[in-house]
């Protein structure tokens, strides 16, 4: 028998997922039950898998893109759960005990918080036979109430002269899943777009804050990002560049990220709007290619809105969106709102919170 087993942590969710030929759904759904309920803990499995987790966070460090998200997550919602890392400091790792690891399992893996998805060859009756047989008995748990997220604007800079790299994350904070809202942030994130140096595509984008990127050489890397929990969110853009020391670079690059951020209040033409549209509708159809990312997003789905949004639904409310209702969006979350700011590597002439505060509106008559 064929298949394949793994699992992942967001900040608020945890997965287990099984890939296999579709005869073996039943075996696959049994091996994911046993693993759910009955997997033993001891102390030498414990401390093998805690290198494995010390492995994995000497990875994550080396990816800026990451360790810099960590950061604007940690200024962002600071005091609040969403500031902690995914994966945990190593101090942290290391002070985990197996009793610790039962009573978290005894207390989140009950069956009102547990959504069984199956995508593919999967007959939906005899599929939800097999959930109940092998999932039936797990008991359910209080209702979990998720701790408020608290924005702050604020910013984090992590120096590092010795580095040749400035990476810097700019955000502002939005709305979970749930809100009717996303969607017009989802056409915003593709707006502002994305670019990497060496991509030809830069000077002749749709974008203009890539196109502004690419013609000043400001930046190496440039992307728009939207990232959404259950009860809020952080909407902005990455930058990664090798600034010279003295120069006004990375300011150039702050206010050329600002300025087209509180352009979607602005100026956004219905051109435009339709172009992201189409483009947010394409790339959502690619990512649902695979039964992996389908089952991954009805997951999502049903643990955020309680239901399976149909693909028709989702493009359907994409289409609804107008360049007035865009704009509208725009004021609400961007428009002269405070600011959450990461910085890593050599940032010592980025400028300060207050002039990129100052930066998110504009004096029109």
């Amino acid at each position: 028998m064929g298949m394949h087993l793994n699992a992942y942590t967001s900040r608020e969710n945890t997965a287990f997922y099984a890939k296999s030929g579709s005869s073996n759904v039943g075996a696959s759904l049994e091996m994911l039950s046993d693993m759910v309920k009955n997997t033993e803990y001891d102390v030498t499995t414990l401390e093998n898998e805690k290198q494995v987790v010390l492995q994995e966070l000497d990875s994550v460090s080396e990816m800026p893109f990451e360790v810099t998200l960590d950061y604007l997550h940690d200024t962002a919602f600071q005091g609040t759960p969403l500031a902690r890392n995914i994966i945990g400091t190593p101090d942290q790792v290391q002070a985990l005990s197996v009793d610790g690891i039962r009573r978290f399992k005894d207390i989140h893996y009950k069956g009102n918080r547990t959504v069984i998805v199956g995508a593919g060859g999967v007959n939906h009756d005899e599929f939800v036979e097999m959930a109940e047989k092998h999932f039936g008995s797990l008991e359910a748990g209080s209702t979990h109430v998720f701790e408020p997220a608290a924005f702050t604007g604020s910013d984090v800079l992590v120096r590092d002269d010795s580095d040749t790299e400035a990476h810097v994350a700019i955000a502002f904070q939005t709305v979970g899943w749930n809100h009717p809202d996303v969607y017009a942030l989802m056409v915003m994130q593709q707006l502002l777009g994305s670019w990497t140096f060496g991509d030809s595509r830069g000077k002749l984008a749709s974008s203009r804050l890539v196109r502004k990127v690419a013609e000043n050489n400001l930046a190496s890397s440039v992307s728009a990002f939207n990232t959404n929990y259950s009860d809020t969110g952080l909407f902005g853009v990455y930058t990664a560049c090798e600034p010279a020391h003295g120069t006004d670079q990375l300011q150039e690059l702050s206010w050329a990220v600002l300025r087209e951020c509180v352009n979607l209040f602005h100026n956004v033409t219905d051109e435009e709007v339709t172009r992201a549209k189409t483009m947010l509708k394409s790339q959502l159809a690619n990512s649902r290619e695979n039964t992996s990312s389908i089952a991954d997003d009805v997951g999502r789905q049903l643990i955020y809105f309680g239901r399976h949004q149909s693909t028709a639904e989702t493009f359907a409310r994409i289409d609804s969106i107008s360049s007035g209702y865009l704009r509208s969006v725009a004021d609400k979350y961007i428009n002269d709102r405070d600011v959450a700011v990461a910085a890593l590597g050599r940032v010592g002439d980025l400028p300060d919170y207050n002039w990129l505060r100052r930066r998110t509106y504009m004096l029109r008559n």
